[in-house]
């Protein structure tokens, strides 16, 4: 339940949600006479998870692809009867991004300097959820900076944050309860992506990741015109890579299979443009 709407959020959506989304707009042809059905019911997911950053940046990067597709004047209907769609609900839009969703709060104390002074165990009575997120990575850090023998570097390797040797190892504080255990989750966090990768790897890690995404992002922009489901990939992982702060996926190696595939078209999409295959 949402606090500040009363709303129920539907969050556990599916993953390639956001990339069906870019090829009903971006590439209508694939679903043939049912893309505007498509459109309405990837939308209606997307909007009744709540979840302000996912929406900003999907629709965000919504109108960049249709603007590289040259398919914005082309949907503009489509978007006029979207925003006339949500225009009943912009109360509840205002409230869950400005006013009692905490964002100002949250950037307000970020950029204030005092995270490190405050009181890690306040931070989920304050309801200010990126102000949380950070803190979880702080307490990591903090932990891992005091090591000595180079685990800010390297992390803490892939030892279950839930295993009874993990809590007898470490004691963080702050972290979603395992209902089976009772404590907080130790190494992982489904809130932040890369304070996963700093538990697990590092700051080499934290580089190492942001070296991959950028390499496939970058693969497919140059090759995004040579089919449309190449541009919806790239859409999609950057919608991630935006969301990273507020969500996991690109922490987990699962999430990697769905961008090798979109590569995998790629290569056999330019030999077949060159005569190979």
């Amino acid at each position: 339940m949402d606090e500040t709407t009363g709303l129920i959020r539907l969050y556990n959506y599916p993953i390639l949600l956001y990339f069906f989304l870019f090829v009903s707009f971006l590439y209508p042809s694939f679903y043939k006479q049912k893309a505007k059905y498509v459109r309405g019911v990837c939308l209606m997911a997307l909007f009744c998870t709540l979840g302000r950053s996912g929406i900003a940046s999907v629709v965000l990067l919504l109108i960049i692809g249709l603007l590289l597709s040259g398919r914005l004047t082309i949907n503009l209907k489509t978007l006029c009867v979207i925003c006339l769609f949500v225009l009943p609900f912009i109360g509840l839009v205002r409230d869950r991004f400005v006013s009692n969703g905490k964002t100002q709060s949250d950037f307000a104390f970020l950029f204030s300097g005092d995270l490190a002074d405050m009181n890690m165990g306040d931070f989920t009575k304050e309801g200010a959820t990126l102000t949380y997120r950070f803190a979880w990575v702080y307490e990591r850090y903090v932990y891992l900076r005091q090591q000595n023998n180079g685990e800010l570097l390297w992390g803490l390797g892939l030892i279950s944050g839930n295993q009874p040797k993990a809590l007898k190892m470490y004691d963080f504080k702050l972290g979603l309860t395992n209902k089976d255990t009772g404590y907080p989750h130790q190494l992982g966090t489904p809130d932040i992506a890369w304070g996963n990768i700093l538990s697990r790897f590092g700051m080499i890690g934290i580089v190492f990741y942001i070296i991959f995404w950028g390499i496939i992002i970058r693969k497919m922009w140059k090759s995004r015109k040579e089919d449309p489901i190449v541009l919806c990939g790239m859409l999609y992982v950057m919608a991630y890579v935006m969301t990273s702060v507020a969500g996991s996926s690109i922490s987990y190696t699962t999430f990697m299979a769905f961008p090798f595939l979109i590569l995998s078209l790629i290569g056999t999409t330019q030999k077949t443009k060159y005569g190979e295959s």
